[in-house]
């Protein structure tokens, strides 16, 4: 899983939209579970990859934001 760490975003959400069209399509056509788990596995790990990619560039987790400190009700 490092060296897929290592590619950039654009190339991992090719990749994961590749794979899991062929993992869709293996399961519709009949394909037994075991037998798709590799790519399942590949699947799974390029969605973590790219979930921690996504949430680590939400504006709302930088340091200028207009308000960092958090208010107490009076």
């Amino acid at each position: 899983m490092e060296e897929l760490w290592k590619l950039d975003t654009d190339a991992l959400k090719l990749m994961y939209d590749q794979h899991q069209k062929e993992l869709k399509e293996a399961l519709l056509e009949g394909t037994d579970w075991k037998e798709v788990q590799d790519k399942r596995k590949l699947v799974t790990e390029l969605s973590i990859i790219l979930y921690h990619r996504t949430i680590s560039t939400n504006p709302a987790e930088f340091n200028t934001r207009s308000s960092t400190e958090i208010k107490k009700p009076q």
